[in-house]
C-alpha cells in the first residue's frame, strides 16, 4: 500500500551526511558497549538532528493529525507545575510545539 503523506524538509546534504556519520559512530560504540566521547562540533550536529525530528513531528501533527509526540508526558509535566521551557528541554521539542500541545489538550 502506498502512503500519500509527504513531508517537506530543507536539508543541507553535507551537514546531513555528517550528522548520519555521527549517529553511526554512536550506534557502533553502543553496540560494543564503549563510551561515547564527544568531539568538537558534535553538539551542533546533534542539535540539528533534534531540530529535524521536531520538524518532522510538527509536520506530522499539523498536516496529518498524527499524534506522535509525548502528549501525555507534556500534560503531566505541566499539571505538576513545570514551565514550558523545562518541558521543551526535557522532551527535545520546540516551545511552540509544547504550547500547541497544551492548547489542544485544554491545559
Amino acid at each position: 500500500m502506498c502512503d500519500t503523506k509527504r513531508y517537506e524538509l530543507s536539508l543541507d546534504g553535507r551537514l546531513f551526511r555528517a550528522q548520519r556519520e555521527l549517529l553511526l559512530k554512536i550506534a557502533d560504540l553502543a553496540r560494543r558497549k564503549r563510551p561515547y566521547e564527544p568531539a568538537p562540533g558534535d553538539d551542533h550536529l546533534l542539535e540539528g538532528l533534534l531540530g529535524l525530528t521536531d520538524a518532522i513531528a510538527d509536520q506530522a501533527h499539523d498536516r496529518y493529525g498524527i499524534e506522535c509526540l509525548l502528549h501525555d508526558d507534556i500534560r503531566e509535566m505541566k499539571a505538576a507545575g513545570r514551565k514550558v521551557t523545562h518541558i521543551a528541554r526535557v522532551t527535545a521539542l520546540s516551545r511552540p510545539t509544547v504550547y500547541r500541545v497544551l492548547r489542544q489538550c485544554g491545559s
